[in-house]
């Protein structure tokens, strides 16, 4: 039986009661949660998983970000959207990310995830693979 918007919902109700009853839950890893909601998104509405919000992801230690990928982040209130030009000593304690050369616009990774960087809410773009 389909829902007032097409949604097929005796299929959601009984997925529901497979794949995300507390019993079921409690027993699950967040990957295979993870995948179980991601399953639901996708054949519920595909076109969701395009949208912004789930196409970035928060940085969470040194060697994430690669020369060439699009990051998000915030300065004084504005938010800003660029690529990574260069990524200098990758993966150690001394990692900086530099987004424009010729103003000599960086972070040090390492004060971005502590939060004493004036660089906050560092996002860098999920990387798909080519289908």
């Amino acid at each position: 039986m389909d829902n007032q918007f097409g949604l097929d919902a005796d299929y959601f109700i009984k997925l529901c009661k497979r794949e995300f009853s507390p019993s079921v839950i409690l027993n699950q890893r967040p990957e295979d949660l993870a995948r179980a909601f991601a399953r639901a998104a996708r054949t519920a509405c595909a076109g969701v998983l395009r949208e912004d919000e789930f196409n970035w992801e928060h940085l969470r230690s040194t060697g994430q970000i690669t020369a060439g990928e699009k990051i998000r982040f915030t300065v004084s209130g504005e938010t800003t959207t660029t690529r990574v030009k260069e990524v200098l000593n990758p993966g150690t304690d001394t990692e900086e990310v530099i987004y424009n050369q010729k103003k000599n616009y960086f972070f040090i990774t390492k004060m971005a995830l502590d939060g004493s960087s004036t660089h906050k809410s560092v996002q860098v773009r999920i990387r798909r693979l080519s289908q």
